[in-house]
């Protein structure tokens, strides 16, 4: 068998027996199936094989959102999508649904990323998909959701080429609670300059820019909010306002948004119903406290209970894992009635009940603690039985580690590495492969990714700090200087009335920056025991003929430090022994690579201080390299003396020792 790369081993697995035995058992209506052998990352990836031979939409409850945010990560990685999901681009077909992270009754809880998750979520499946994958856990199934009827009736889509006089969009935005602003920076805002309209809709984390030519929408698109670039021009904008509020009369479960065909992967039946229990106990104690109950709804009416939950999973196909974990509980097991105790009973009779049992046997994959004589002793003895040994690494980096610690080592051991991200491997005995992960072998610790949503734009937003700006405070132009700011501004752009800053230069000269240059001005942050500087002068050459003297002056210091360099270079030094494997074997160990920033010297990063875990590496490298050769190494002191360095260019509170 001869596995070469990802899409060998998908394919293998799409056209195993036990993939198309558990296929086939689905097919029927209410079909119910219970997979057993199921090790480690081998679940997404039995999962996906499963999936491309039955299409539709497959909800996965994991136990709880660690374990879901693997198997996410996981599916992401066997599709080959970008492994730092803040960054990859968004798969429609692919959702994670997370639990609110604030209490309903918190005034402020509209304004988190779980928020817009979830109601992303609602949305696609109100447009009936065909395929969709739905990744969560038992905590967040608990909380209702608005039903499927409200939701297309108070959900507005904009298609280009379309009328929509925009006085009616306004009017709409109003009614459905959206608040007008300048500048939009998160969910539930929307703003009005000339025929350009920016909506922050609750079912995305990037916002829409509609533009209107008359009433006529001439074109859709989604920007980011913290440079006004856009990131995706689309044919459709779908907006969704906040609709999960207290309203109980149109809150169902989030069962009844789900497909009749929809199948439903979980671990077990009695986690959701714990889950449900634990909620309603810790709402009725936050509503006990409501200074105004009265005006709020009961928790009753905001979650489901975990009768109702069971109910709602009744006719679904249903697949379950054997090999659950058992449950933790909730620590109140002395409130659960004797008619839970009952029910848990009676779903046991009855879900348990299964038509298909598939058994895959794999084992989990060994223990090694960086032992490679172990790992060597132990891919020999596989290759020997007949197994192809693959070694999934996070990057190609870590595949040339693996190669050069066993070359140091005089081993030869014959295995695959694949670039494939995964949490952890697995032994698969009856298809004679075995599949590691490098940072077990390595110990390195595996972190989830999830998208950050908008959060990260209201934590860092060029826009929120240019709106907090006041008259008289001093910005920077990267083409004219130092100006005044004085105020925001409607003016007219080629026939439209649009948003603009105001800068006063001297001799009052005046210069209007439009929204679409925001990312052209700053605010000015020189040192505050200085003395303030001097406003340009438009026209004038004076702001160009600076920048020109200070890119000398950097090239002149940079000209003297290569000249430093070469001297120490031409100059005999200290040849250390070439590296080894336990070099190799350290630097395997660090959880993060470096990225290209981090690869600079530290003085020309643009972020210094943000590269203290990579400056810590190199210098745990030297200090390694060092000790071999019993050579004293004052790596981290010069560190901690360059930090503070920094920390007092940058304006950086320097942390005290007990921090």
């Amino acid at each position: 068998m001869s596995l070469t790369s990802l899409p060998d081993l998908l394919s293998l697995y799409r056209k195993d027996t036990r993939v198309a035995q558990i296929a086939d058992a689905l097919k029927p209506d209410s079909a119910r199936v219970q997979i057993a052998g199921i090790i480690g990352s081998s679940q997404a990836l039995i999962a996906a094989s499963v999936i491309d031979r039955m299409k539709g939409v497959h909800v996965f409850v994991l136990t709880d959102k660690e374990e879901a945010a693997y198997f996410i990560n996981d599916l992401e990685a066997l599709r080959g999508t970008d492994k730092d999901a803040r960054n990859a681009k968004k798969a429609e077909d692919m959702l994670f649904y997370p639990a609110p992270s604030r209490s309903p009754y918190d005034p402020d809880g509209h304004h988190d990323g779980e928020r817009v998750s979830r109601t992303e979520v609602l949305e696609v499946l109100m447009k009936k998909p065909e395929h969709l994958v739905i990744v969560t856990y038992p905590d967040a199934l608990v909380p209702l959701v608005v039903s499927k009827e409200a939701m297309q009736k108070n959900t507005l889509s904009i298609k280009r080429n379309e009328e929509l006089p925009i006085d009616t969009l306004e009017e709409w935005l109003h009614e459905t609670g959206f608040t007008r602003v300048e500048f939009v920076y998160e969910p539930g805002q929307f703003s009005v300059r000339g025929g350009i309209v920016d909506i922050f809709s609750y079912g995305s984390d990037k916002p829409y820019r509609i533009e209107l030519y008359g009433d006529t929408v001439e074109s859709v698109r989604r920007f980011d909010p913290q440079d006004q670039l856009t990131v995706e021009r689309l044919a459709e904008a779908v907006i969704v306002p906040d609709l999960q509020d207290e309203d109980a009369a149109r809150q169902q479960l989030f069962f009844a948004q789900l497909p009749e065909n929809a199948t439903i992967w979980m671990r077990d039946m009695q986690a959701i119903g714990d889950a449900a229990a634990k909620q309603l106990k810790l709402l009725n104690e936050t509503y006990d406290r409501l200074p105004e109950k009265e005006k709020h709804a009961l928790p009753s009416e905001l979650l489901a209970t975990d009768t109702a939950l069971i109910k709602g999973l009744l006719g679904f196909r249903k697949v379950f894992w054997a090999n659950a974990v058992q449950h933790k509980g909730t620590g109140d097991n002395e409130n659960f009635s004797t008619a839970t105790a009952q029910r848990r009973d009676d779903n046991a009779t009855q879900e348990k009940h299964v038509q298909v049992m598939v058994d895959l046997q794999l084992r989990p994959q060994p223990t090694f603690a960086k032992e490679f004589k172990v790992l060597s002793g132990d891919l020999h003895n596989k290759q020997n039985a007949g197994y192809t040994n693959l070694i999934a690494c996070s990057n190609a980096k870590q595949s040339e580690r693996l190669y050069t610690i066993f070359n140091d080592m005089e081993h030869e051991v014959a295995f695959t590495p694949l670039v494939l991200d995964l949490h952890e491997g697995f032994i698969d005995p009856e298809l004679k492969l075995v599949l590691y992960t490098d940072h077990q072998i390595f110990e390195r610790y595996h972190r989830f990714r999830l998208k950050e949503g908008f959060r990260k734009n209201s934590q860092a937003l060029t826009l929120k700090e240019l709106t907090q700006l006041k008259p008289g405070d001093l910005v920077v132009h990267i083409d004219h200087g130092v100006g005044v700011f004085s105020g925001l501004e409607k003016i007219d752009a080629g026939g439209s009335i649009q948003e603009a800053i105001r800068l006063i230069y001297r001799d009052n000269d005046i210069l209007y920056v439009g929204i679409h240059s925001l990312h052209r001005v700053s605010k000015f942050s020189g040192e505050e025991s200085g003395a303030a500087p001097k406003v340009s002068k438009l026209g004038s050459p004076a702001w160009k003929n600076l920048k020109e003297k200070t890119k000398a002056k950097v090239k002149a210091l940079a000209f003297d430090l290569i000249k430093l360099y070469a001297q120490r270079q031409s100059k005999p030094g200290f040849a250390f022994l070439p590296h080894n494997y336990l070099q190799h074997e350290l630097e395997a160990s660090f959880i993060y690579e470096y990225t290209p920033d981090r690869k600079r010297p530290p003085w020309k990063r643009p972020r210094p201080w943000i590269g203290w875990y990579a400056a810590m590496s190199a210098s745990a490298r030297r200090k390694s390299r060092s000790a071999r050769r019993s050579k004293r190494c004052a790596i981290a002191s010069r560190w901690r003396c360059w930090c503070r360095r920094r920390s007092s260019l940058c304006n950086i509170p320097s942390r005290s020792k007990n921090a």
